[in-house]
Parts: C-alpha cells; sequence; structure tokens
C-alpha cells in the first residue's frame, strides 16, 4: 500500500493492541520507530485523569543536537510538563516516557529528575528503553524501567494494577522452555 513504513508500523501496532487488549490502553512512541506515530495515535504528549490518578504521557521531540543516538524535549514541552504537574499539584501523578531518567539515559534525564524532585505529587516515573526490570527509588518518587515484550535478555511485560491506596505491579515474563508468557514470582508495590 501506500503508506510510509512508519504509518504502517503504527497501524499494524494500533491494530495489535485492539485485537489483543480487552481495555483502554495509552501509548507514547519510543525511539526506536517515532516516524508518523502521531498520524495513527494522536499527540506525543497529553495527560488525563483515571481511577484517582493523573498521568502524564510525553515523548522526547528531537534527537539531540551533536548526539545521533539520544534525544531531548524542546522548551515548550518542558514548560508543557512543569505547568501540567503544577495544574495537577493535588493529584497522585505519574509520568509516563520512553526514556528513562535514572538511570539518565538521555542528556534532559537530569532536567526531569529535578522536575519530577519539585513536584512531590509525582509518585512514580514509568519508562522502558533499556529493556530490563529495574526500580529507583529517586526521594519521593520511584522510577520503574519495564522489560521488553520483544528482543531482550528476557522477553517480558509488566501489569499495573491499580487501587485506592496503592499499585501493584506484576511481571510476567517469556518462559523459553514453553514459549508461553506467564506470571512471574516478583511485584513491586
Amino acid at each position: 500500500n501506500k503508506y510510509p513504513i512508519g504509518v504502517k508500523r503504527h497501524l499494524w501496532l494500533k491494530h495489535f493492541l485492539e485485537k489483543e487488549l480487552a481495555s483502554l490502553y495509552a501509548i507514547i512512541p519510543g525511539d526506536n520507530w517515532p516516524w508518523d506515530f502521531e498520524k495513527v495515535f494522536g499527540p506525543q504528549k497529553y495527560s488525563f485523569d483515571f481511577g484517582g490518578f493523573h498521568f502524564l504521557m510525553a515523548s522526547t521531540d528531537a534527537i539531540a543536537p551533536q548526539r545521533d543516538i539520544t534525544s531531548v524535549f524542546y522548551d515548550d514541552t518542558k514548560e508543557w510538563i512543569k505547568n501540567d504537574l503544577s495544574l495537577n499539584a493535588e493529584k497522585p501523578s505519574f509520568f509516563v516516557l520512553h526514556e528513562t531518567l535514572a538511570p539518565p539515559c538521555f542528556p534532559d534525564a537530569e532536567w526531569g529528575i529535578t522536575t519530577m524532585n519539585e513536584n512531590p505529587n509525582v509518585i512514580a516515573v514509568f519508562s522502558g528503553h533499556l529493556h530490563l526490570d529495574l526500580e529507583f527509588e529517586k526521594g519521593t518518587w520511584t522510577q520503574f524501567c519495564a522489560p521488553s515484550i520483544g528482543r531482550s535478555h528476557r522477553p517480558a511485560f509488566k501489569l499495573l494494577n491499580f487501587y485506592v491506596d496503592q499499585v501493584i505491579i506484576e511481571s510476567y515474563e517469556l518462559q523459553k522452555d514453553t514459549g508461553k508468557i506467564i506470571k512471574a514470582n516478583k511485584w513491586q508495590r
């Protein structure tokens, strides 16, 4: 068909998610194929409230000058993130982006850490990028790094369960011997 490769990839992903998920989802692009994301899924930065929690979803804006493998936020995105967190200061909040703030994986990670530290309403930052199952305490918030469902040392994903007083994060991992993804005997709160 006539679609560019980026649109084709995102259309495939959208079809997969709508077929396989039994619930709503929120999504942001990663760094491997972000091109044309907005043509299929809409904005690359947005926020919403769900179940008493506030979710701020954002992706980096551009390849960093002088660097060919890492990204940065534009100034207007930084302002939008700060403004959104300020406007929702009374709500327990989560920041979701592809690259991790901790450990810092892109030039604006330190800015992100400072911004999260300035907003005590932020409970956690959820990211991927490293394809590893990691957790880092950073002051009043925690950085959770999700493993990859694709190529990884142990393909896996996380399922977040939201309750009034806590979020329970379950891990699911691919079993090499059976080829099935099953609930792992580990969780985070």
